[in-house]
């Protein structure tokens, strides 16, 4: 489809070639799509420079879970990831298939196919948040199911491998620039909010006069910085973030969890 064509190049001429996935061996591959589940590559680089030794089916396999835990603890949900990342050695002597890939508990319909286009070079078009809002930005069609999407991008484009793992990466590139629900913009406080301020609290004077100038952050979308002040109190900054990506993946339009069960929420 040409419009499709259209959003590659355009990406490809702005961002220039992205190169995915960043990794020498099909293990790293793999066991980097399982440690970049509900963080950013930011987590997962030291995760896999300590990993290194080990990169291979023997490897791993020599380290206890509790060895491999603890050298993947950056990335978050140590104790499922190691464990996720052990049972995937375990049936990679042969070429998995999608489905066994996705008995593995831990292992998802973007994970399991991140493996097979960028392990293994099948033709399978990775679906992900950022793509499904590219679509609806694009004003390109909108499914219910990731099967679709995935059948429409496979009908639309050649079967060709290089191409679907550049497109991804463009297209996460983009997601990150302008769709991120946790990037923010910053603006500077006025001297009339410094003033009221001030005069709310001696604490927050003292601060004030100790620290300013300083910037306040803000969510580009109002309803994103409402889902993440909900999702982040009384819990870290970082396991905010990754369940709010988690919500991001299941919910591209936010207000499609109104239909959802509730229990869902609880994380």
């Amino acid at each position: 489809m040409k419009k499709l064509h259209n959003i590659y190049t355009t990406l490809l001429e702005h961002y220039g070639p992205q190169n995915w996935w960043p990794a020498d061996t099909q293990i790293e591959i793999m066991t980097g799509s399982i440690l970049v589940q509900n963080t950013n590559w930011t987590n997962v680089t030291p995760c896999i420079q300590a990993l290194t030794p080990y990169l291979s089916i023997e490897g791993i396999q020599s380290l206890s879970t509790q060895e491999l835990q603890d050298i993947i603890r950056p990335s978050g949900f140590s104790t499922r990831k190691a464990q996720t990342i052990k049972n995937l050695i375990n049936i990679i002597h042969t070429k998995p298939t999608r489905d066994q890939l996705l008995e593995i508990h831990g292992i998802g319909r973007e994970t399991a196919d991140c493996i097979m286009l960028y392990a293994y070079d099948e033709p399978c078009f990775v679906i992900d948040t950022y793509l499904k809002r590219l679509f609806k930005h694009c004003g390109l069609p909108q499914f219910k199911t990731c099967s679709d999407y995935q059948n429409y991008m496979t009908i639309h484009l050649p079967k060709d491998t290089l191409l679907y793992k550049e497109y991804l990466a463009l297209i996460v590139a983009y997601g990150k620039d302008t769709f991120d629900p946790l990037k923010t913009m910053h603006f500077n406080h006025t001297q009339n909010d410094l003033n009221y301020l001030s005069k709310q609290s001696t604490t927050m004077k003292h601060l004030i006069a100790t620290h300013k100038p300083f910037n306040r952050p803000t969510h580009h979308n109002p309803l994103d910085a409402l889902i993440n002040a909900i999702i982040g109190q009384v819990i870290t900054t970082s396991l905010a973030q990754s369940i709010k990506a988690s919500f991001d993946q299941d919910f591209p339009d936010p207000m499609n969890a109104l239909n959802h069960n509730l229990r869902y929420l609880k994380l």
